[in-house]
């Protein structure tokens, strides 16, 4: 099982960055919907699935 928190993850770019990354940016770079991304977010017991991740 892969665990990541998407969350931490995105505060830790945004720091890197300096600027404010949107779950809408996020989703046009790849290809996930921002839908899932959100889920992933706010539901941290929410489950991916693989064809959701696996974008080439």
């Amino acid at each position: 099982m892969i665990i990541i928190d998407l969350k931490t993850v995105l505060f830790a770019k945004q720091v890197e960055w300096q600027r404010n990354i949107t779950l809408t940016e996020i989703s046009e770079k790849t290809g996930i919907s921002r839908m899932t991304l959100h889920r992933m977010v706010k539901h941290t017991s929410h489950n991916a699935c693989t064809t959701h991740l696996d974008r080439p």
